[in-house]
Formats: C-alpha cells, sequence, structure tokens
C-alpha cells in the first residue's frame, strides 16, 4: 500500500488505523519520494492541537525530510545495522529505482531470532531505567509525557515499583480518541491511567538470552517489554530496535 504525496492527512490516519500498520510509502508521479510513519502523524497533530483542519494538510508536508532505503540484495545484516544505527523501524525496498517493498524491523528480527535461537545469544541487559506512571495518575499528564518524550509505551508501576500494567498509545486511541485531542481539550473526560492501561503486560527478566525477548517482538508485535528483576520490579525497558541492535551484536 502507497500513498500520493498530495493525499491528506487525514486519509493516512484512517488508511493506518484500519489496516494497523505504521508505514506509508510516499509516491509522486509514481515515483518514491517518501515514507510516512505513524509518528510523523502524531508529532503533527501536536503541532497542530486544537486545529480542526489538521486532516485537511497534505501528506508531503509532514513526512519526515529524508529516507533510507534497501535494495532486494542487500544483506540481511547490512539492513540490520544501519536500522539498529538510524533508530528507524522501516526501510521502502527499491529495485532500479522501482518501490518493490516494505521491509520493516520486526522482518529483520523473525530472522534474527531464528538465526540467534542456533547459537548462545547474549543475555538483555536492563537499558536504563525508563520513564514511568503509577496507576492512580491522571491520563492526561500520561499522554502529554509520552509526547514530550516521544514514546509510544509507559510501564506502570505501584508504590513498590513492581510492573502492574503497561499504557500504550493504542490503548490510549481505544479508550479516548485522537490523543493530540485529548489534550488540547479544556474539557476533556478525567481518566485515570489504570482505567486504560493493559493489565495483560509481559515482562522478561533481567539477564535471560536476548533471543527471547526478541522472539515476543517477532511473533507478538509488542513494541516494548518491561525488564524485571526475580521480585517483579522493573529495572529496565527494551524496545523492538534496542533488540535488534543487541542481535547485531551477538
Amino acid at each position: 500500500m502507497v500513498i500520493e504525496d498530495t493525499d491528506t492527512v487525514g486519509n493516512a490516519q484512517r488508511w493506518m488505523a484500519t489496516y494497523r500498520i505504521r508505514h506509508l510509502p510516499v509516491v509522486a508521479n509514481g515515483k518514491l519520494v517518501g515514507l510516512l510513519t505513524e509518528h510523523d502523524l502524531l508529532a503533527a497533530r501536536a503541532r497542530l492541537a486544537g486545529d480542526k483542519g489538521w486532516w485537511k494538510i497534505r501528506v508531503r508536508d509532514v513526512m519526515a525530510a529524508s529516507m533510507q532505503t534497501a535494495g532486494p540484495d542487500d544483506s540481511l545484516t547490512e539492513v540490520e545495522g544501519r536500522m539498529a544505527m538510524s533508530k528507524l523501524d522501516a526501510f521502502p525496498v527499491v529495485d532500479k529505482g522501482k518501490l518493490v517493498g516494505l521491509i520493516t524491523v520486526i522482518d529483520v528480527l523473525d530472522a534474527e531470532v531464528r538465526r540467534a535461537m542456533a547459537g548462545s545469544p547474549a543475555p538483555i541487559a536492563a537499558l536504563g531505567r525508563p520513564l514511568t506512571v503509577r496507576p492512580e495518575d491522571a491520563l492526561l499528564g500520561a499522554v502529554r509525557l509520552m509526547f514530550d518524550h516521544h514514546i509510544r509505551d509507559l510501564p506502570v508501576v505501584d508504590d513498590t515499583g513492581k510492573v502492574v500494567g503497561m499504557l500504550s498509545v493504542g490503548d490510549v486511541r481505544r479508550k479516548i480518541g485522537d490523543p493530540a485531542q485529548y489534550l488540547a481539550s479544556p474539557t476533556a473526560k478525567r481518566y485515570d491511567v489504570q482505567d486504560v492501561m493493559d493489565l495483560n503486560v509481559a515482562t522478561v527478566l533481567a539477564g535471560r538470552p536476548i533471543a527471547e525477548v526478541a522472539h515476543y517482538f517477532a511473533d507478538d508485535r509488542l513494541d516494548a517489554i518491561p525488564i524485571v528483576d526475580e521480585t517483579g520490579a522493573l529495572v529496565g525497558m527494551i524496545t523492538y530496535l534496542d533488540a535488534l541492535h543487541a542481535l547485531g551484536r551477538a
């Protein structure tokens, strides 16, 4: 699926939601000119908070200014390294100037998990303590935290530091609709994090093989997984890009 650069942000958001995708190659007169991501849409909505005409804005005005592509003959290792270094999670695949596909970090992780399971991959490390919220925190503040720090997922912890849930952009959308509109509304209904968070949260113990957590990303399409100690207390967070980078070093 592709979208024309002259099409609207409203259409792009509708297609992403309908087909549950996060990336749309952008074309102009049949030629690839960019890649529109869900992050691009969220950033544009945040900038235009309160502007009811946001949906009419052209895709070319919000898509990323630069784009990386892959070739059909590029090695998996090369694509993996470029994704990890650039922190991009999808590359359009171009052959002789023609778009022939899209490779995502999940595709690469799926291949890397199969490879890593045959060897002795490095253990998971706690990659720095992430931002957290409490169940009783106001949802409005949690959503603002997500926008301010450009993150999609927030672990929810109790008073002892144990992980009791996860709050994702998807959870927020299902509860209150457009997060940007919710932030901009002076009459937004009060919700707490516990009204929205996902209680069925996957966690992984620090020190486990990296292929174990990568398996969650590849099979269950998770964005981020909390790393916990033996007591269930949060010690870190790993994203699918972290997993990709770690597998590349293994």
